[in-house]
């Protein structure tokens, strides 16, 4: 379930993973890599990624693994 903060909808790393339906440890890697968007904030310690960014990001990557090349 996302997170609202000032009316904004935000997940953290083990949302966004369940979400895109990879392991926390290849958000961790997309990030660092830069092939994803950077968190808009944290909670602490904590990384959170705005929901709206992150569809916007989904919906324009071209396709997910090896086999989209095919």
């Amino acid at each position: 379930m996302p997170i609202v903060i000032d009316g904004e909808e935000y997940m953290d790393r083990a949302e966004l993973a369940r979400y895109l339906d990879v392991a926390p440890s290849t958000i961790s890697a997309w990030v660092s890599r830069e092939k994803m968007p950077q968190p808009a904030r944290h909670v602490g310690r904590s990384p959170l990624w705005r929901v709206r960014e992150i569809d916007a990001w989904e919906a324009s990557r071209p396709g997910k693994g090896w086999r989209s090349q095919l």
